[in-house]
């Protein structure tokens, strides 16, 4: 109240400080600034100026003092407001001009720059017409449904996580699809979250779980009980060998790399069929060559008791592989070439699944079971398309006979 009298210029003429009307900053009986207050409270003789001119002389520095600050903090928030407004280009540039200005002060970021916490919608329940089955798995949908049969009752058996049986919204198909799908594109978790609106650790549940179920299902890939073989050198199939790249693995990471690829990988073996169907796939290590794999997989025994040839890359080395030889025709390297191709042609169908032409991420054993899958998932589209209609030799022989 004491205070509100002195300042207030509801009561006096504008304020004049007492500081500055008297010379050692002390309080007089008579003093101008007070005979309002005076009169009116009835303040005795005995009252202790000192004390109250010392009191009003430290507020009216804080007040002075109080003025400044608000003053300097509103010019540092229009200067802050200004760098941040600037293009996107010059943000980063402001901001640290700023952090080393203003220190102490903590800055916010643009309500543009702002983001916002995600929210998933619902969990809702799809179906498999909800999805372009052969687009999202590489399968046609005759073929997904053979699939299907084989898994549905494992898929739909309960999982007994230690004492608790996991529960999911999604339905035994869709977790085929999603694990197909995953295959395919190879997308990150995230995406698949979006996408089936779970989260990212049951996505990666229901990938661990549904491969290795989804393997022990497949059969497509076998060696035939005859070789059909063709009039130009008794061929009857191709080999080559082909790499899928990962990341690095710790321990033993020399086993994977070789200085020629650059980089970690599987290494695959496949054997070829000439009208394209993959006959027989070895999995082995990166640093492994295609003569090593061919050694490893002892598919020279097979050939010696088969009694067959294969074509093969410069790469190889074996009595009953037909590679290219710089000492015959160049018609002769060209047919070759020609009919080696379908080998070459077969893997890179096989990397139209995205988990096996990208950089893997997952182990080494998901890796392996996956890229398994997808040769199988694979043969089952080289089956029903075949790349080349080779006829064998003897029936040839009756054709010829016959139009004779």
């Amino acid at each position: 109240e004491f205070c509100y009298c002195h300042i207030s210029s509801k009561y006096h003429p504008p304020f004049v400080p007492f500081w500055e009307q008297t010379p050692n900053n002390t309080l007089e009986h008579d003093h101008p600034s007070f005979a309002f207050f005076f009169l009116s409270h009835n303040i005795p003789s005995t009252f202790p100026f000192q004390m109250v001119s010392n009191l009003l002389l430290y507020l009216g520095q804080l007040y002075i003092k109080n003025q400044q600050l608000q003053a300097q903090m509103i010019q540092q928030q229009t200067l802050i407001q200004y760098y941040l407004q600037k293009p996107n280009k010059h943000i980063k540039k402001a901001k640290k001009k700023l952090e080393r200005r203003f220190q102490h002060m903590k800055l916010r970021k643009a309500p543009g720059s702002i983001k916002k916490k995600r929210r998933l919608p619902p969990r809702g329940q799809f179906t498999v017409e909800d999805f372009d089955v052969y687009d999202v798995t590489g399968v046609f949908e005759d073929d997904f449904e053979d699939i299907y049969s084989r898994v549905e009752q494992r898929l739909k058996a309960p999982r007994i996580v230690g004492r608790k049986v996991t529960k999911t919204s999604l339905s035994p198909r869709i977790h085929l699809i999603l694990v197909l799908h995953w295959l395919r594109e190879y997308p990150r978790y995230k995406t698949l979250s979006q996408l089936y609106h779970i989260s990212k650790t049951q996505i990666s549940n229901e990938i661990h779980h549904i491969l290795p179920i989804l393997l022990s299902v497949l059969d497509e890939i076998h060696m035939p009980k005859e070789w059909n073989t063709v009039g130009w050198e008794d061929i009857s199939g191709t080999i080559d060998c082909t790499s899928h790249f990962r990341n690095r693995v710790h321990p033993r990471q020399g086993d994977l790399y070789r200085a020629d690829k650059k980089g970690h990988f599987i290494t695959a073996e496949n054997v070829v069929s000439l009208n394209g169907e993959i006959c027989y796939t070895a999995l082995g290590l990166g640093h492994n060559n295609d003569q090593g794999m061919f050694r490893r997989t002892e598919l020279d025994n097979y050939m010696e008791e088969k009694d067959i040839h294969w074509l093969a890359d410069g790469g190889y080395h074996f009595y009953r592989l037909v590679t290219p030889n710089h000492r015959n025709s160049r018609a002769w390297n060209q047919k070759q070439k020609d009919l080696r191709s379908t080998c070459e042609t077969a893997q890179g169908m096989v990397k139209m699944w995205s988990f096996t032409s990208c950089k893997v991420r997952e182990s080494l054993e998901i890796q392996q079971v996956g890229l398994m899958i997808c040769y199988h998932l694979a043969n089952l589209v080289l089956k029903r398309f075949p790349l080349r209609h080779h006829q064998s030799q003897s029936s040839q022989s009756q054709s010829q006979s016959q139009s004779q």
